[in-house]
């Protein structure tokens, strides 16, 4: 982590965890290769690593893939582990079969202004979007229900977000630092006693 140097890492088929954040923070990095051995990946084990586009993940590893580079579950494509800040596009569109998005998926993505969010997804985890500072435009599904700690922190240039009726769970710190955001939701809901409290 913070290696600002670092530009490639070979992570051999003996390697079986890698932890939160281990790489993250790391803007020279423009290459890393994974072994068949990995069993688990942390959160935002690559986040801010701004040069990284994707990582070359072994096609025998049973664990997971990388694609567009996103990091899933290989199996069922039902975890997205991380959208990684090196990607170029400036939208992402969610495989419907991803059902849990782990924190910090796209920490400090820049290059990120739109995104849809899966219909199989309950929970925005914490720190999933923080400091996406060009993130506009991010469409919720009726699936979700929570959106946690920070989970918006720093999108600076959203302006607009609804929250479906389907929220009941929001915590206070969920958009700090959007300073110019306008919370839209329906009349009765959780999300409309969160956006105007008495």
């Amino acid at each position: 982590s913070e290696c600002d140097n670092l530009e490639s890492v070979t992570i051999p088929d003996s390697v079986e965890v890698i932890e939160n954040a281990v790489f993250s923070g790391c803007p020279s990095i423009k290459h890393v290769s994974v072994g068949t051995g990995l069993k688990s990946l942390g959160n935002g084990a690559f986040s801010g690593d701004y040069s990284l586009p994707s990582v070359d993940i072994s096609v025998d590893n049973p664990n997971f893939v990388c694609e567009d580079g996103a990091i899933y579950s290989k199996k069922d494509r039902d975890v997205l582990y991380q959208v990684l800040s090196g990607r170029k596009a400036e939208s992402y569109s969610m495989p419907s079969s991803v059902r849990k998005v782990k924190p910090y998926a796209f920490w400090g993505d820049y290059n990120l202004r739109n995104v849809e969010i899966s219909s199989n997804v309950a929970e925005i985890t914490g720190y999933a979007f923080s400091n996406c500072k060009n993130l506009k435009d991010v469409a919720i599904p009726y699936s979700v229900k929570a959106i946690d700690m920070k989970a918006f922190e720093d999108c600076v240039r959203m302006r607009e977000i609804t929250i479906p009726t389907s929220v009941s769970s929001i915590h206070t710190t969920a958009f700090d630092g959007c300073t110019k955001l306008t919370l839209q939701a329906e009349e009765g809901s959780y999300a409309k006693g969160f956006a105007d409290p008495l």
